[in-house]
């Protein structure tokens, strides 16, 4: 989206090119599990701020000595700005000039809203048609719709996946898979 918008998010781009290695790699200097990046990258682009109350999202997920080592982090705060800009050049972009911000999936948010929900709502909205599209090229294999992926009854072929993507949405989404332990 923001590549759409004219802003080259450089931070980003090298995240999505190798997010196993970027995430390891924060994790170990931060000392916090990979898992646990993940997580709080996810709540970046969901609009989670820097914060050291024990409440809010990323302390709450990590603990607040690991937050303000994951806030001094450089890649974390390259990609904390990168979402920032984004998040701004993205919403100047989009053409809604209503009362309501409409995704791809043409569900309505009744404006105003902060910048940060009005994001989550487009970038949701293109998550669940990336699914419906690869649910459609597999409805009977895919048995489980989630956030960020799905469950299928077997091995899918992930090229004919991304390009059910790519027609439904413009976008290049990176797939990956994970046999589940215990899996039949």
């Amino acid at each position: 989206m923001a590549a759409d918008a004219g802003f080259e998010a450089h931070a980003i781009a090298d995240y999505v090119a190798d997010k196993s290695r970027v995430r390891q790699g924060i994790a170990e200097r931060v000392r916090i599990a990979v898992p646990e990046v993940k997580t709080c990258l996810i709540a970046l682009v969901y609009g989670a701020r820097r914060s050291a109350r024990e409440v809010d999202a990323i302390p709450e997920v990590i603990g607040c000595q690991a937050a303000q080592r994951l806030y001094a982090d450089p890649v974390f705060a390259a990609l904390q700005h990168d979402i920032s800009r984004s998040r701004r050049v993205i919403l100047q972009a989009d053409p809604t000039r209503g009362k309501q911000l409409v995704n791809a999936m043409g569900l309505a948010l009744p404006l105003p809203a902060a910048p940060t929900k009005r994001l989550a709502h487009l970038t949701q909205g293109v998550e669940a048609q990336a699914l419906r599209a690869m649910q459609a090229v597999y409805p009977d294999e895919i048995v489980l719709l989630m956030h960020d992926g799905f469950v299928s009854r077997c091995q899918l072929d992930r090229m004919q996946l991304s390009r059910a993507v790519w027609k439904a949405t413009g976008y290049e989404f990176k797939l990956s898979e994970k046999q589940l332990d215990g899996a039949v």
